[in-house]
């Protein structure tokens, strides 16, 4: 085996394996008018699914992934909110 000069560690095989998911993130979400949703105030998750007409399932998977992104906010209500 050859050296690439770069290792593969275990937190570079999951960028590989999971890099599609951010751009599908993002593309659901303003598709649904999240971000455009949460521009007048923070909201639950049902609020959120409920202004967006999506499901509350899709939305939080989204939502979620968009806070660990760091493209969204949780606030101590559990209300999601835009980060600056």
């Amino acid at each position: 085996m050859t050296e690439t000069g770069s290792d593969i560690t275990p937190e570079r095989l999951m960028q590989m394996v999971w890099g599609f998911a951010p751009p599908l993130a993002i593309e659901a979400a303003v598709h649904h008018g999240i971000f455009d949703a949460l521009v007048k105030a923070p909201m639950a998750l049902d609020e959120l699914a409920r202004v967006t007409r999506a499901s509350p399932r899709g939305i939080a998977a989204v939502a979620n992934l968009l806070v660990g992104l760091g493209l969204l906010g949780r606030d101590a209500g559990d209300r999601y909110t835009l980060t600056p």
